[in-house]
């Protein structure tokens, strides 16, 4: 069971408390996280030019 962090510049923007099956699923919902804030930014006139890329998505392995 997996769970992901959302880091950006050093900082931890989100710890999800879902847990995953994989280690992929994990990933493709820290992937989704870090759009979802991307387009937030891009909303509220902050985004600078930040992409996927720019971001640190953590996966963690959890107890069952």
């Amino acid at each position: 069971m997996y769970r992901f962090e959302l880091w950006f510049d050093g900082q931890c923007l989100h710890e999800d408390d879902d847990v995953f099956e994989s280690e992929m699923e994990a990933m493709e919902e820290g992937i989704e996280s870090a759009v979802e804030r991307i387009n937030l930014w891009k909303m509220e006139n902050a985004w600078h030019g930040e992409t996927v890329d720019d971001f640190d998505i953590r996966i963690k392995e959890v107890a069952a």
